[in-house]
């Protein structure tokens, strides 16, 4: 029983990896950059209408950029998001975009390469890995909004594959 307890001791332990850098598809010296993402940040930490706004970190008032507002759902759980204009108005939104209730965290680039902000919105389901993401993309003036349930996502599955500063999406399921 103490063995038991030992091995699962030591392999809960271990950090958990996709594969083993020998199994990689990529040469160690051919691995593909890291897509340049920024960590969202509370905006406004004052909350009187029970919602979050999430920027980019150091984003100042003057600033163009959307502001991304989540808000709780009470009737059935889950989470709201809308996209804001600096001056508070919506722009898009609001959409339904997960069931998920856990803290709030994201990342924000220019991932479609339009010259507009976009935001990648981190839904956990808890401690397990499972969550879902959710893709808020510019399109023209406004924001197009797109979900994919998965496994451990973070901020190095934002992959430049082709070293063309062009976004990818890797993660496992």
């Amino acid at each position: 029983m103490r063995r038991l307890f030992s091995l699962l001791f030591m392999l809960g332990a271990a950090t958990l990896h996709a594969h083993l850098p020998e199994y990689s598809p990529f040469l160690s010296k051919n691995e593909p950059k890291r897509f340049p993402v920024k960590e969202l940040v509370a905006w406004r930490l004052e909350n009187p209408d029970d919602n979050s706004y999430l920027s980019q970190a150091n984003r100042t008032r003057g600033s163009m950029d959307p502001i991304i507002r989540v808000s709780w759902r009470k009737q059935d759980d889950g989470v709201d998001v809308t996209v804001l204009s600096p001056n508070m108005k919506s722009n898009s939104g609001p959409v339904h975009v997960s069931s998920a209730t856990i803290a709030l965290y994201g990342y924000s680039a220019d991932l479609n390469r339009d010259g507009l902000i976009d935001y990648v919105r981190m839904c956990p389901y808890g401690n397990n890995g499972v969550g879902d993401v959710v893709f808020v993309l510019s399109e023209g003036p406004h924001y197009r909004f797109s979900m994919i349930s998965i496994l451990y996502a973070g901020r190095d599955d934002f992959l430049d594959i082709s070293g063309d500063r062009g976004f990818i999406f890797c993660f496992q399921r």
